[in-house]
């Protein structure tokens, strides 16, 4: 008889100085949302859930050698490569996604690359188009719903090549762990041998 296969979500926060490049145009889109107080606001409420969170999954009682982790942004390479990238950038840049990730590996999780690196290419492309457009400040007509619908585009064939992954990854009686941010929708992907448990 197969084992279930068990996937636990946790909904990633993302701090300014994770973005990188995107740090800027991504500040004034939110500001433009939310104003800002209301971003401030909303970052930090973020920032405290994600926390308790992650201390939760890090304290839970499991096998880390059968334990695999997910997580969004994380290419799927060459094992060499997958171990620089884990080395130089999940490990050094105390993120706090990061932290709480090097925690279970350290006590035996494995991080699997998770993402194809072309979407994650195509999508840095993406952001580029869009700071342009923010940069601007003008928006011609047409370019906010071209902008929409390729963003809700590129996002779907992520979820889809995330889901394949985690698919594939899993066996029998194997818990994953997938760090996600909240605008995907990975588990409606999955198959149904796979549990799902939102956190």
């Amino acid at each position: 008889m197969r084992k279930m296969r068990t996937l636990h979500i946790v909904r990633v926060f993302h701090p300014l100085e994770e973005l990188g490049t995107v740090t800027q145009p991504f500040q004034r889109l939110e500001k433009l949302e939310l104003g800002v107080e209301g971003a401030a606001m909303r970052r930090m409420q973020k920032a405290e859930e994600f926390i308790l969170m992650a201390e939760k999954v890090v304290q839970m009682e499991v096998d880390h050698k059968k334990l695999f982790i997910f997580m969004d942004g994380f290419p799927a390479e060459q094992p060499e490569v997958e171990k620089f990238l884990y080395d130089n950038f999940v490990y050094k840049k105390r993120f706090p996604t990061y932290l709480f990730i090097d925690r279970l590996v350290r006590k035996g999780a494995r991080l699997v690359g998770t993402e194809s690196p072309e979407l994650l290419r195509e999508e840095c492309q993406y952001v580029q188009e869009v700071t342009r457009v923010v940069e601007t400040q003008e928006l011609p007509e047409g370019k906010y719903a071209w902008l929409k619908s390729k963003a809700k585009d590129i996002l779907e064939r992520r979820d889809d090549f995330i889901a394949a992954r985690i698919d594939s990854t899993l066996k029998d009686g194997d818990v994953g762990i997938l760090f996600i941010g909240a605008m995907h929708h990975v588990e409606k992907r999955l198959p149904d041998d796979i549990q799902i448990i939102r956190l």
